[in-house]
């Protein structure tokens, strides 16, 4: 048990555990753990620790060219990285997850990376951009499978009133 009273041992020893059972064979699956990792001592000192583990997760994502792992190592990097000394990192990943999602057809990781936008404009102090950035619509299917749209399909444009 932590000093907060959760059990946050668990998690990490299985994540630890898979990391060692995986061996160094599949690059995309051993970034994906890393990237959990990451995210799992989010509170835990020292933040150096995390910011490692999400950057190796990030760079063996890459180097394995595996999309799902790269949105996964993608996600756990712009958690780690979430104080604001690296604003300007996160703006990059977020911008990397849109491209990303929609790359791959994965409106769930272009709606994740367009409030990471979103987010970190507001605390960047950008609140003209982060308002055009919440006026973003996705295609969304109709029962007859062609797209519809809310808003225009547009993103950027800010919303009259």
């Amino acid at each position: 048990m932590n000093g907060q009273g959760c059990h946050r041992d668990a998690p990490h020893s299985r994540v630890g555990e898979g990391l060692s059972l995986l061996g160094d064979e599949d690059e995309g699956r051993r970034a994906q753990l890393l990237g959990r990792l990451a995210i799992e001592v989010y509170y835990e000192p020292p933040a150096s620790r995390r910011e490692q583990l999400s950057a190796s997760a990030l760079e063996l994502a890459r180097a394995a060219s595996a999309p799902a792992a790269l949105a996964d190592a993608i996600s756990a990097r712009h958690v780690a990285l979430w104080s604001a000394p690296h604003l300007d990192e996160r703006l990059a990943l977020a911008e990397e997850m849109i491209a990303l999602g929609e790359r791959s057809g994965d409106r769930e990781r272009v709606l994740q990376g367009r409030n990471w936008r979103f987010m970190d404009l507001l605390e960047s102090g950008d609140v003209t951009n982060a308002g055009a950035s919440s006026n973003c619509t996705l295609p969304w299917p109709t029962s007859s499978g062609s797209p519809a749209t809310s808003g225009g399909g547009r993103c950027g444009r800010r919303r009259s009133r």
